[in-house]
């Protein structure tokens, strides 16, 4: 970065070993920021401060535009934020720049076989179900072809209409009953065959250039059985797959991300493809399977991260922590990633384990 600033971390979960020099718990209603996020921002900052963002403004977009009063909002406008959050309104933009995806409705179809219901303005995948099991008509519903293949990501640095790939990921399945597509993390960079990367570089260079995309962002696809990439997900924002490439950035991907979004210009944050570390990297989410109450003396096994705080409540279903690491190859990261999670759900005491299967069936993505 140009210059160091103090760095004040404003989070929904403010985990024990979040690193900033400030730190603000700002409530989250259904994984989206409230209200309060303005009066937290304004209440702490001065005009020449930066904001970098990540998910959480799906729902209230217009929240970005009220907080360049106060901060100087990096990233982009609040109607990109807005249109990649309405998947109708996101799936006719592909439809136009011929760029595949899957058949997304605003109206329940007749018939619900091989549909998945989502809501708008949400993130994490949590709200995710097959369809046949939804019987509601919500106008933040709609309905999404579910798509056959393997489900990645991509992330990808881009300003003034150009974007450089930095690396794909395969996404991990969710191993809960009650949200089968929930994120679940993901392993990479990995290789692709040069088609797949070819269809991926492609549609990031489009979507760049039709909605001036700048700084980090992400698309979800699925590699379908035809070796077609079909995007499910555009993130213009920071990612949880940012971390995994933290060999592909000259510095760290948080300065690549800022110094683009303040010059306009995607060039020289990358190492040249000669220059990479080998290897790959996971994270997997651990999902509390049951409420725990006040969590104290815990003995969380290294490769444990984003750690709740001493007395913290967490809900069945909610985030417990996450587990990573830097792996030779995608077979010792599935395992390395799963023993890790197994540990820590055994210290629960917990005999509902539900392995990872490399051969599990084909999913949706919903990141």
């Amino acid at each position: 970065m140009r210059c160091q600033r103090p760095v004040v971390a404003i989070d929904g979960f403010l985990d024990a070993d979040l690193n900033a020099d400030e730190m603000i718990r700002a409530n989250l209603e259904e994984d989206q920021f409230s209200l309060e996020i303005l009066e937290i921002v304004c209440q702490r900052s001065q005009p020449d401060d930066l904001l970098a963002y990540g998910s959480g403004f799906e729902s209230h977009p217009e929240f970005l535009d009220r907080l360049q009063s106060c901060v100087r909002v990096l990233g982009n406008s609040p109607s990109t934020v807005r249109l990649c959050a309405d998947p109708v309104q996101l799936s006719n933009r592909l439809e136009k720049l011929g760029i595949s995806g899957p058949e997304t409705r605003a109206q329940r179809p007749r018939d619900l076989e091989g549909w998945l219901v989502k809501q708008k303005g949400r993130t994490g995948g949590c709200h995710v179900q097959p369809a046949s099991q939804c019987q509601g008509t919500s106008n933040s519903f709609y309905w999404q072809r579910q798509c056959t293949g393997k489900p990645h990501s991509a992330l990808f640095l881009a300003a003034g209409g150009v974007a450089h790939v930095i690396g794909i990921s395969q996404l991990l399945p969710s191993e809960r009953a009650d949200a089968p597509y929930a994120w679940s993390g993901a392993i990479g960079p990995i290789r692709v065959l040069p088609e797949v990367f070819e269809q991926v570089q492609w549609a990031s260079r489009v979507l760049a250039s039709d909605l001036d995309l700048l700084g980090l962002c992400g698309i979800d696809f699925i590699v379908d059985p035809k070796k077609e990439v079909q995007l499910v997900d555009l993130n213009p924002r920071l990612v949880a797959t940012c971390e995994l490439y933290a060999d592909r950035f000259v510095s760290d991907y948080m300065s690549a991300h800022i110094e683009t979004c303040l010059t306009g210009d995607p060039d020289g944050h990358l190492v040249p493809a000669s220059e990479r570390g080998e290897g790959v990297r996971g994270v997997q989410v651990v999902y509390a399977p049951r409420p725990i109450a006040g969590m104290t003396n815990w003995k969380w096994p290294d490769g444990a991260a984003d750690l709740p705080n001493s007395g913290t409540n967490i809900d069945a279903g909610q985030p417990l922590c996450t587990v990573r690491g830097h792996y030779r190859d995608m077979d010792e990261a599935r395992a390395s990633l799963q023993d890790l999670s197994h540990q820590v759900l055994a210290y629960l005491q917990l005999d509902t384990l539900h392995p990872f299967s490399p051969g599990s069936p084909a999913h949706e993505v919903a990141h």
